[in-house]
Order: C-alpha cells, then sequence, then structure tokens
C-alpha cells in the first residue's frame, strides 16, 4: 500500500482510468495485494531543471545561485502541461507504455484527461492501451511540446546566466510564512478562534443613513466592453454563469441582455455579475422562489431588505420572504455596462410599503425562524 492509498478516502476514483479502488486493488503476479496510487507528474518541471545544470556546469565560470535556481523551480510550473496528478499506478504505467506506442518525445508525458482517451481499463487488471489514440493525440500535442522545450532552454539559459529578474523576501515579510508561523501556533496552543479576536472589531461599512445607500451616484463606463472582452467573459472568466443562462436570457429585474450586464470590474478587467434571490410571490410572505438576477439587481434586493429591517426595528434575517421582484423593478434606473442608480421617489414608497410590510409579517409569523434564512443564504452561496 502506497502512502496515497492510505491518505485518500474509500470512494477515491482515479481520474485517468475512471476505476475506484476496489476496482483498482489487485493481486500482482507472486499473490500479493497491490494498493498502489502515484503522483503523477509533467516531465517538463525535472528537464527544466535538468537543462539548468547543464548550461550553468558547462560555463568557463558558474555564475547562477540559489536563488537562480529558485527562479528556474517557480519557472517550472508555467511549462507543465497540467498539475500534479494522484492516478493509481496502472494508469502511471499505462503513460510510459504509450509513450513507446505513439513514438513520442522521452520528456512528453500524457496528462489524465489524455491517458483516459486511450486507455482500457478492466476492474484489478493492467490497463490495456489504445496506440492508435495514442498517437493521435502525440500528433496534436507535438508542436506545443516542441515550443515549450524552447521556452525550457530559454528560462534555464535565463537562470544559469543569472540574468533573471526574481527578487526573494525574507520569511518575516512573506504573507505565506507569517500565516503559516501563526497558524500553527494556535493549533499548538488549541486557541482556533484566538486570531480573529487579535485583530478586534471588524470596521463597519454600514452608512449612517440606512437610505445612503440609494442616493449614490454611479457614473457611466469611460468606455463600453469590446465584442473580444464580452468574449473573453463568456469563454474564460464567467464562463460557468454564462453558460448557466440561455443567449437570449435578460434579467427579469432590469430587462439587460447578458452581454448588457457585463461591467467593469477593478483591475482593468470586466464581471459578469449574477445573483440567486429568493422572491417573494405570495402576501404571506412565507413562500416565493429562487430567481436568477443580475448581481446589481441582487444587491438592490439586499439593501432593500436592510433598510427596511432598519426603520422597522426588526432583524432583517427574521423573514425569509420580504422583497418583490416588482419592488426592485420599481426603484432602479438602469444602464448598460454599469451599476443601477436609483429613483429615490419611488425608492421611498417603495421602503415605506417594505416597512408595513415587515411589521405585518412579524405580528402573523412571530415564531418564523431566522436560522431557516440564514440556512437558504449560505445554500445559495453555496451554489
Amino acid at each position: 500500500m502506497t502512502s496515497w492509498w492510505a491518505w485518500t478516502p474509500s470512494d477515491w476514483t482515479c481520474s485517468a482510468c475512471g476505476r475506484p479502488k476496489s476496482e483498482i486493488a489487485r493481486l500482482n503476479q507472486k499473490g500479493q495485494l497491490m494498493c498502489r496510487l502515484v503522483e503523477h507528474h509533467d516531465h517538463m518541471r525535472n528537464l527544466l531543471l535538468e537543462r539548468f545544470r547543464q548550461i550553468s556546469s558547462s560555463k568557463d565560470r558558474v555564475v547562477a545561485d540559489e536563488i537562480a535556481e529558485h527562479f528556474a523551480k517557480r519557472s517550472a510550473q508555467m511549462v507543465a502541461a497540467y498539475d500534479n496528478a494522484i492516478i493509481c499506478n496502472d494508469c502511471n504505467n499505462a503513460d510510459a507504455v504509450a509513450k513507446g506506442l505513439a513514438s513520442a518525445h522521452a520528456d512528453f508525458s500524457f496528462s489524465p484527461a489524455e491517458m483516459r482517451r486511450f486507455i482500457v481499463a478492466e476492474p484489478a487488471q493492467p490497463h490495456q492501451i489504445d496506440g492508435e489514440v495514442a498517437a493521435a493525440i502525440w500528433k496534436e500535442q507535438e508542436e506545443t511540446f516542441r515550443l515549450r522545450l524552447r521556452i525550457v532552454d530559454r528560462i534555464a539559459d535565463i537562470a544559469a546566466t543569472n540574468t533573471h529578474w526574481f527578487q526573494p523576501v525574507g520569511r518575516s515579510s512573506s504573507p505565506h510564512a507569517i500565516k503559516d508561523r501563526v497558524d500553527a501556533h494556535a493549533a499548538a496552543a488549541q486557541a482556533f478562534g484566538a486570531l480573529p479576536l487579535l485583530c478586534g472589531e471588524p470596521r463597519s461599512n454600514k452608512a449612517s443613513e440606512p437610505s445612503a445607500w440609494r442616493y449614490k451616484r454611479y457614473p457611466a463606463p469611460k468606455s463600453s466592453p469590446t465584442k473580444g472582452d464580452i468574449e473573453h467573459v463568456a469563454r474564460v472568466t464567467h464562463r460557468g454563469f454564462w453558460e448557466r443562462l440561455a443567449e437570449d436570457w435578460c434579467c427579469p429585474g432590469c430587462g439587460r441582455t447578458k452581454e448588457r450586464i457585463v461591467r467593469p470590474s477593478g483591475q482593468n478587467a470586466w464581471a459578469f455579475p449574477l445573483a440567486s434571490k429568493y422572491l417573494r410571490t405570495d402576501a404571506s410572505g412565507m413562500t416565493g422562489v429562487n430567481q436568477m438576477i443580475c448581481g446589481d439587481c441582487g444587491w438592490t434586493v439586499e439593501r432593500l431588505r436592510t433598510e427596511a429591517a432598519a426603520l422597522s426595528g426588526i432583524e432583517e434575517t427574521r423573514h425569509f420572504a420580504l422583497i418583490e421582484l416588482s419592488d426592485v423593478s420599481r426603484i432602479i434606473i438602469p444602464r448598460p455596462h454599469c451599476r443601477h442608480n436609483f429613483d429615490n421617489a419611488k425608492a421611498n414608497a417603495v421602503v415605506a410599503g417594505l416597512t408595513d410590510r415587515l411589521r405585518k409579517l412579524e405580528v402573523q409569523t412571530p415564531l418564523f425562524d431566522g436560522s431557516l434564512v440564514r440556512q437558504h443564504d449560505g445554500l445559495e452561496r453555496a451554489k
């Protein structure tokens, strides 16, 4: 049994062949039970360090130092085609066999996703390999692999000639080292809740006036996202959210299309804010429905609830469904690629109605448990 077998749960499955542990364990030729999981890695990381050593040691005078070696190690992640992964020993062996069948470069290695394409797996048996599929994968990757080899040589040369740009900081200034040290002290003292207390009470960002949030005016962005910016949001930074919604989807609160919801997020980037909110559907306030709306409408829901709770003197988490979608639609002034502004004349009336609604709900349902709200909100955040 390898340590990785001992450290993984019993329902673990191999990302390369898809087998669970119960189908990976098998007897070897000596009748011994083998329970072997191993760490599979891209050989290019080792190659970069080896090329660094070769270039450095071949010079008349070695000019590289420990910092140069650290630069090479840090850069190794960039040339790797995949992260280290725990796979079964049969898959690790299949990688080597498949490289031979495909006549691949000695320093090439297949990723777990690529191995899954050519491995023919059976329970408690070594893998069979589809050599033609392995050869096709190598052909797909060969040009990119040759580029990675050139990058390896260039980085190794930069490190070996000590012309790199990496400047280390001491451990006393390293965020990770400081955090690891204090976590270790807290764990040793079994004082797991002490660290937040050392920082004192967090500063509140709440405005002094409950209605202050809707009086702020958000300027229109200086520029609109290009077609390429929107496509990058849809395919890269917010792909999961974008693909959950139909192409012709519009926010039911503000009516904006997906493209018009995209707005600046800071750091010269674009965001696609979305929110799932439980909105009131009947006069009792006890039932509602989850609705996907844009993040700006979702933020408006939260601010309306907070303001109404502050004015009524009732804890805002006491009631599950207080806000209706029409409450949001009445007060917002939606614009493309920007946060909402608000019509405060209409907002005053909406908030007054919400305050009255909240007081009536408090009288009607005094035992309504606010933990349900917290539980629901937690589930929504988890989603």
